[in-house]
């Protein structure tokens, strides 16, 4: 009986050792199985990381810059008042309107920079000697003041996606096409820099974007650029936040994201309009008044009109009335 019983016992613990050896088993696979686990969590993000530089090469945004110019020893440099008159955006390449704003990639900021621009442009600026405040442009000064019109629906990136997002999402360019800028102080222009030469100037006026207007301070450069027509460029940039402007900025699972803080950024030609092609005397033009915009202006605007606005006014402003 003694045996009977010692035999079935030794079969119990062997079965019990077969029966542990799977949970054994189980319990050695599962550090294994959260370290591979962790290691993917980490290995994978950064895999990202490294794709999505390579991809884009870490690229820094470019600001606008001035056409070099070769300095004449013989030019003769204009006075300001000689500028008096109606200068129109001159259309073309070399003038546009466009943003620049930081990527981000898992919340954490990337060197590479989103950039945008749009040459459906139009407006002008206004160069004038008088009927200007005397608070902020003394008698005998020269001074002017500028409305431009951008068309954000024709904004265009290096990424045919980023575009498509902007249309729905971000800007949502669909349903607020047009961004504006509109002088609320006039531009002392106290002395015109020899070719090859610039003036750094701050215009102040109001920025609509996203159908809200804000009060904005440009950074501006300009300069005269002498050839068969003189020309007035002016490139510039004016900080935004998206989000003063009810813009929700892009955001994608997490994964790819934009940050708030961006740049709007200007380079424009401007050319003199002729009486006979303006329609007025420039220096009898209501000064702060919307230059008119010759035919080849933004589609859907009358000639002379700013888009969205009564032709020869300012976008929100009474037809003739002063931006």
């Amino acid at each position: 009986m003694v045996g009977e019983q010692d035999g079935p016992q030794v079969s119990d613990a062997a079965g019990d050792d077969a029966q542990s050896a799977p949970s054994t088993e189980h319990s050695s696979r599962t550090p294994l199985s959260l370290g591979l686990a962790i290691i993917a969590m980490i290995c994978i993000p950064l895999g990202l990381t490294f794709l999505f530089l390579a991809l884009t090469k870490g690229e820094a945004g470019k600001s606008a810059t001035l056409t070099p110019q070769t300095v004449q020893p013989d030019q003769i440099t204009p006075v300001p008042s000689a500028l008096v008159g109606q200068w129109n955006v001159v259309a073309g390449p070399e003038s546009w309107v466009g943003y620049q704003i930081h990527e981000e990639l898992l919340r954490a900021s990337t060197p590479n920079v989103a950039e945008g621009r749009t040459t459906v442009v139009d407006g002008g600026i206004v160069i004038t000697d008088r009927g200007l405040p005397a608070a902020t442009c003394p008698s005998g000064t020269t001074c002017a003041v500028a409305a431009i019109n951008a068309d954000v629906t024709q904004m265009r990136s290096d990424d045919e996606e980023r575009d498509k997002t902007l249309r729905d999402r971000g800007l949502q360019t669909a349903t607020h096409g047009t961004a504006s800028f509109v002088s609320t102080e006039p531009i002392v222009i106290s002395s015109v820099p020899p070719a090859g030469q610039s003036n750094a100037l701050v215009a102040k006026g109001q920025l609509t974007l996203h159908g809200v207007t804000k009060d904005v301070e440009a950074k501006v450069q300009t300069q005269l650029l002498v050839g068969s027509s003189n020309q007035i460029e002016i490139v510039g940039e004016i900080p935004i936040t998206l989000t003063d402007y009810g813009i929700e900025p892009p955001d994608i699972a997490g994964i790819y994201a934009v940050e708030s803080a961006g740049t709007i950024q200007i380079h424009l030609r401007f050319a003199r309009m002729p009486d006979e092609v303006a329609g007025v005397d420039p220096k009898r033009n209501p000064p702060g008044s919307t230059p008119g915009s010759t035919p080849g202006s933004t589609p859907g605007s009358t000639a002379g009109s700013t888009p969205g606005s009564t032709p020869g006014s300012t976008p929100g402003s009474t037809p003739g009335s002063t931006p």
